[in-house]
Formats: C-alpha cells, structure tokens, sequence
C-alpha cells in the first residue's frame, strides 16, 4: 500500500493499522506499484496533478482521499477509473479492502516439468470445487506455450482474442465471462495462448489486469501457468496467486528442474519452498514422493498414480474430467486437495472460504 501527499494526522491513524510506504508526490511512485492499492490525499495531490499522471501512466488505478465527496470529482473520478473515498471513511474503506483481498481463493498449479498435467488438475480441482460447494470458478489458461484447448469441443475465443482488450483496460468482468466456455456446472475456463511468438508481449499488469477482473466474476480464481516460468504472465500469477502447487513426478529429473526453478525463479519472487504444496503426477512410486518433498523443501500433499491405458480413451471423449474422475485414486487425490481448500472454516466452504 502507497500512501502519496498524505497530511500527517490522516497517515498517523493509516500506519496505526497497515503496513505503508509513504511518497511526497505522485512521481515517487515505482513502476511496479500498479499491483498495489495507492491512496492519494487531495490536500498535497491536486485533480490537474491526478490528470497529467494518469494521462501518462494510464494502467495505474488511484483512490483519491478527499474531505467531501462532490458531482464534479465523482464524474473526474470516473473520467479516470478513479475510486472516490471521504477522509472521515478512510478506515472502514481500508477494513473492507482488506476484508476482500484476504478472502479470496487465487488457486495456481505449476509443473516442475512440462506435460504433468497442469490443466487437468486444475480443471478438476474447479469442477469438484464447484459442484460440492456452488462457487463459481474461473479457470484461465495462462500456459503461453501450451492452450490447453483439449478441455473444450470448440475453440472460440483465446487470451490472444482478449490481449488489446488487456493492455487498454477495457476487459470487464461481463466480457471476460462470456469469453469463458462453460465445461462443467460452475465452471469457465479461459483457452490460453495459441500463438507462441506472442509469449513475451504481455506485460505483468496485462496479467494483474487479467486476474483482477476474474475476482470480480468469479468467486474462486484457478490458474494455469504450466511449467514455463519465463513470462509475464507465470510471474505475475505466481505473486498474485494465494495456494500454490507444483506438478511432480518421482524422477530426479523433476526433482532438479525444481531446484532451478526454486533458486533463479520463485526466490525472486520471495515465494519459499515452505509455501507450496506437492502434488505428485504419474507417479510410480506414492511412498517416494515423501522423500521428493523432503529433498525439495515442499510440503506433499497427494499422489496420483500413472493411468497407462487411460489416454487412449481420453483423447477422443468429449467428455475428459468424466474419464479421470471414474479413476478412483484420482477422484481421491482432487478431492482431498479440495478438502484443504475448505476445511478451517466454521461456515463451510459455501461462505466463500478464501485465503
């Protein structure tokens, strides 16, 4: 949270409770702050300051802190994406801000290598979630090597359709819904990346942009990044995402690819392997996957056993979470990954249990 021109009483009572970082000016502010709330106090902060900025930086979103609130700053407001806020109501706005983004579900799966199943899980995991609690969930593709598009009938619309839409932040929650298709009841799944030359042309705030909008049409966000952490869009779901798993076989390969991906990638991020948790993927041998997590600093969680002859079926069924769900020890496996996900509540996960 930036805190711009803020007066000294009104500082005081936010830094009694929250954690700031205080700018004297709107040009203080880093380049990466657009991932955080910014309060501006119209006592140092003019609205001819506010313009030039965002006429400038146009993807920042501000709340303005003013004395009273007026016709003629709601529609300046407005002109600008603005959020208006009274000083007198500051906190209350800051408890329920606070209240929102702690309580919702970001859900991120990553593999350590490439083709373990990251969609599938993620998919399942969603679809389970939601027909055992009425959430609905997003699920977006944010693989840019790899759409995914094995889940849909048809491919209709992808995240290259929705990318200008991104960058001139015009997606609203109504738009990105409808470029969802519906593959189970509840949820909508957003096909990734079909053009790899496009992979480097996101931005992070693209993505945060993304992200941000499926938290308002969804009640739980799923993401998938696949194993490729190179991108915008891996980076800034992982620093977005609130649970994170990673997608393991019982290979020393997998191990070793991790350990990179550790060290170079989510150390960058300040994302510890204590923070995640393991879910193991065609897995030969479930006892092992202990000694994976302990060698890797990770937390195990599940173990899915290979289904040899599974994907000769799969790969013409129209129907494909129907197939892994009829493996017992699959169904098994999702359903106690989405237990972690709800249990700890004493309203159940039908209040919207977010982390």
């Amino acid at each position: 949270m930036y805190t711009v021109g803020f007066r000294p009483e009104l500082l005081t009572q936010v830094q009694a409770l929250y954690s700031t970082e205080r700018k004297a000016t709107l040009a203080e502010l880093p380049s990466d702050a657009i991932n955080s709330l910014i309060l501006v106090d119209e006592q140092s902060v003019s609205t001819h300051d506010l313009a030039n900025y965002l006429d400038q930086r146009p993807e920042i979103t501000l709340t303005y802190v003013v004395d009273a609130i007026t016709t003629s700053k709601q529609s300046f407001a407005a002109a600008y994406r603005m959020t208006l806020v009274q000083s007198d109501n500051l906190l209350s706005y800051l408890e329920e801000m606070m209240l929102e983004q702690n309580e919702q579900m970001v859900l991120l799966f990553f593999g350590a290598l490439p083709q373990l199943g990251t969609t599938t899980l993620a998919l399942s995991v969603g679809s389970l979630l939601a027909q055992t609690s009425g959430l609905s969930v997003g699920v977006l593709g944010l693989n840019l090597y790899n759409p995914g598009v094995e889940f849909v009938p048809s491919i209709s619309t992808t995240l290259d359709d929705l990318r200008s839409m991104l960058r001139l932040k015009q997606l609203t929650p109504t738009k990105l819904r409808a470029s969802m298709p519906e593959i189970s009841p509840g949820v909508f799944y957003l096909i990734g990346s079909r053009n790899v030359l496009q992979a480097m042309e996101y931005h992070p705030n693209d993505i945060s942009y993304l992200i941000n909008t499926a938290k308002k049409a969804f009640e739980v966000v799923i993401l998938d990044i696949g194993s490729m952490l190179n991108t915008a869009s891996a980076l800034q779901s992982l620093h977005m995402a609130t649970h994170r798993y990673v997608i393991t076989r019982d290979l020393v390969v997998s191990q070793n690819r991790f350990l990179d991906q550790s060290q170079f990638v989510l150390k960058s991020l300040s994302i510890a392997p204590e923070d995640l948790l393991l879910v193991g993927n065609q897995v030969k041998s479930p006892t092992s996957l202990r000694d994976y997590a302990r060698s890797m600093g990770v937390i195990p969680l599940v173990s899915i056993p290979t289904f040899t002859d599974l994907a000769y079926y799969v790969e013409p069924d129209t129907d494909k979470l129907k197939l892994f769900f009829s493996q017992k020890k699959f169904k098994s496996a999702i359903e106690q990954i989405v237990s972690g996900l709800t249990q700890g509540s004493s309203k159940g996960v039908t209040a919207r249990v977010r982390n």
